[in-house]
């Protein structure tokens, strides 16, 4: 495990830092493009409190298979800054930035979205199906987390942007630190501090309010994606302790997708298990493509 967090910190050869300038805001990137021209995108939508590098270990792979592959840290996350008022986190706006970079690649995209990004990701999709040629729902569910599995949610919610982030980082850093201490290297602690650090508090309340509020989408996105012929996948993982496998599996099967549980991984597959989820993505979008 301590490899492939180091991954987080150093970019795999061909993968680039990068930004995309859309009509209201700018997102901070990480690329990976082999071949001059691909002719399909995969757009990866990172979790709350994450970023375009939990990613990074799948973008290699995903661009040498034929796509170009790109990750973002939405508005309000690390790197992506914006001049925000309230309101400025809404689902609707999270996910007018996915259609808007979508848009600007002008060729049809796979979208990923992990955690709170699969909510976003299935909201753009149901705004504007036609950007897209596929949804993968990667450790998410059907709407809000399940109240028993919220655990420091509340506290974000309640606490932001009134709390500094850097006591909140001091209680999470010693939580997680006595669970377990050597579950990140050094340098690790330190990104992870770092990327904590540059978050905006007034993003933190609300999408934590999104993981608690937004009401089930499975029907509507069963419609969506039925009317517009746009296929899906659950990717989860066996160890995964956000959303139940029984209730991701049950939305697999409301939505008509294609459900694989990887094994050895918790709630961040692409970048504990990188070479299994990435293989698991590039099969299903093979499967698409033979129709």
């Amino acid at each position: 495990m301590p490899e492939i967090q180091q991954l987080l910190l150093t970019l795999p050869a061909g993968v680039e830092k990068t930004k995309f300038s859309l009509p209201s805001n700018e997102l901070v990137a990480l690329r990976a493009t082999k071949s001059p021209n691909p002719e399909s995108a995969v757009l990866c939508l990172p979790g709350f409190s994450g970023s375009k590098e939990d990613y990074c270990a799948i973008l290699s792979p995903l661009s040498e298979a034929g796509f170009e592959a790109i990750s973002y840290d939405q508005r309000g996350q690390f790197e992506s800054k914006f001049e925000e008022t309230p309101g400025s986190y809404q689902i609707s706006a999270l996910a007018a930035d996915a259609i808007a970079l979508a848009k600007s690649l002008n060729k049809k995209v796979h979208l990923i979205g992990h955690s709170l990004g699969g909510l976003v990701a299935a909201h753009a999709i149901m705004s504007a199906p036609q950007y897209f040629s596929s949804l993968t729902m990667l450790c998410s569910g059907p709407g809000a987390i399940p109240f028993e599995r919220q655990r420091n949610i509340s506290a974000i919610r309640k606490g932001f942007p009134k709390v500094s982030l850097a006591a909140a980082w001091k209680v999470i850093e010693a939580e997680e630190k006595s669970t377990d201490p050597n579950k990140f290297s050094e340098a690790v602690w330190v990104f992870r501090k770092n990327r904590w650090m540059n978050n905006s508090p007034q993003a933190l309340h609300e999408m934590a309010a999104l993981l608690q509020d937004t009401e089930d989408f499975s029907d509507e996105l069963t419609q969506v994606l039925s009317a517009n012929k746009i296929s899906a996948l659950v990717l989860t993982a066996e160890n995964d302790d956000i959303w139940p496998l029984s209730v991701q599996q049950q939305l697999a099967n409301t939505i008509n997708a294609k459900y694989l549980v990887l094994p050895d991984a918790g709630h961040s597959p692409a970048r504990e298990t990188p070479a299994q989820t990435a293989s698991a993505l590039i099969d299903f979008y093979k499967e698409i493509a033979k129709g």
